[in-house]
């Protein structure tokens, strides 16, 4: 269905956002692993191979000559030769191993225990001791995951816990009337912004033009102008309800559809979206959180009541 797929999509983008940290470290965790295995199977496959198989070292170049080779060996397997005290080799083995001068049947276990011991130096300790810091850190981050207390879901699970500060939707209409039905739908919508336990107080409805009456706000109020959608936005009459509402505190916008909807039939879909976005830009200008609502079908726009209930943090 539609709304289990939204669902789950709105699930796995919270999902990802919030468990990235731990993701990272786990995928530090497994490609250190991986290097070091790695690392240590080309080790040990050159001493299995070893048992049944002679190894004959020599070596040849175009461009560099013994000196330069035995140069580059010495700096490749110091770390070996310091801290494992291995045996080195002078030039004069280096030029021996030179082709076509190098003699058949050259032991090639001193060269075997010098790579296996630079690959334990350079790429399996480094690499599981990464892995050691990755894995401390994903428990860390696994024990500690980081849970959003400003979410809209635990905005709303925490609303009204307190009865000294119960949560109330105090809503100021701006030319528009409100019956009964639109009223019991708009409690509803309170219920979603606010928690299952929030209150209604829906003020009479300012008159296009005039100046707003004065009003006390319910304690733990959180104050919504309510415009239909079928209105214009003038900054002079809309903007100004908007700007004596936030003198006095924080103030979000709801913008209610249902009427618009219902009087262009077929043609609403996109005037409506064209209108909900000049709402928005008007909204934004004012510094005022908006979200688009049916009083008709309360059900409609959860990502906006979502939003809106994100934002509240910041307008209280």
């Amino acid at each position: 269905p539609p709304w289990l797929a939204g669902a789950l999509s709105q699930f796995s983008a919270e999902w990802l956002r919030l468990s990235a940290p731990l993701q990272a470290a786990r995928l530090k965790r497994t490609l250190h692993l991986s290097a070091a295995m790695l690392a240590l199977g080309a080790a040990m496959s050159l001493y299995l191979r070893g048992i049944l198989t002679q190894y004959r070292v020599g070596w040849e170049s175009t461009f560099l000559d013994a000196a330069q080779v035995h140069g580059l060996l010495s700096l490749l397997f110091a770390p070996a030769m310091a801290l494992l005290r291995m045996p080195g080799f002078t030039l004069e083995q280096v030029q021996a191993l030179q082709a076509p001068m190098a003699a058949p049947g050259g032991s090639g276990a001193l060269w075997v225990h010098l790579y296996a011991a630079t690959l334990l130096l350079l790429v399996i300790v480094p690499r599981l001791l990464l892995a050691a810091l990755a894995w401390r850190r994903e428990k860390r981050l696994a024990a500690t995951f980081p849970v959003d207390l400003a979410h809209p879901y635990f905005s709303r699970l925490c609303a009204g816990l307190t009865p000294d500060a119960a949560a109330c939707l105090w809503v100021r209409p701006y030319s528009y009337r409100v019956n009964d039905t639109l009223r019991g739908n708009l409690a509803e919508i309170a219920r979603r912004l606010l928690g299952e336990q929030a209150g209604l107080v829906l003020e009479a409805s300012t008159d296009y033009g005039a100046d707003i009456a004065a009003a006390v706000a319910p304690a733990g109020a959180l104050c919504a102008a309510l415009f239909p959608l079928s209105a214009t936005p003038e900054p002079e009459n809309h903007g100004e309800f908007l700007d004596q509402l936030k003198r006095a505190g924080a103030v979000v916008a709801l913008v209610d559809e249902s009427g618009y909807l219902e009087r262009l039939g077929s043609q609403a879909a996109g005037r409506a979206a064209e209108r909900a976005a000049l709402w928005r830009q008007f909204c934004a200008r004012h510094e005022t959180p908006m979200a688009l609502v049916n009083l008709a079908d309360p059900q409609r726009h959860p990502e906006d009541i979502e939003a809106l209930l994100t934002q509240r943090q910041a307008v209280r």
